[in-house]
């Protein structure tokens, strides 16, 4: 009797284990994900901005808002806001740099482990 109850203890912990380890690995890939998504989601919005713009403007602190011809991109506290409202959080740098023709665009994002996602994107302007 004794031994089966500690086979029972053993199953019920390795089961505990199993499970605990899923749930971890489903938060860190959820994680992932929406990271991803921010980013994607960020760097589309102001990719078919530039595109479709003829006029391209930029300036703030560190190249951080940009203006097209009828909508304005920048970064407040980790939110992207374009006109005000917001597009995306959770975004730690955005930098944009213009050379000549070129609309050069980086969005960085960490996550809970302090590792850095990049997402980086060069326009030439026509």
């Amino acid at each position: 009797m004794l031994i089966a109850l500690a086979v029972v203890g053993v199953i019920i912990t390795m089961i505990t284990i199993a499970i605990m380890f899923s749930i971890s690995n489903f938060k860190l890939q959820s994680d992932e994900v929406n990271i991803q998504s921010n980013i994607v989601t960020a760097m589309e919005c102001i990719n078919r901005s530039i595109i479709k713009s003829s006029n391209i403007e930029i300036g703030g602190i560190d190249g951080t808002v940009i203006v097209t011809d009828n909508e304005v991109y920048r970064l407040e506290d980790g939110v992207l806001l374009r006109n005000n409202k917001k597009i995306t959080s959770g975004i730690d740098e955005l930098n944009i740099d213009r050379l000549d023709d070129e609309v050069n665009i980086e969005i960085a994002i960490s996550d809970r482990k302090g590792r850095v996602h990049r997402l980086s994107s060069t326009i030439n302007i026509r």
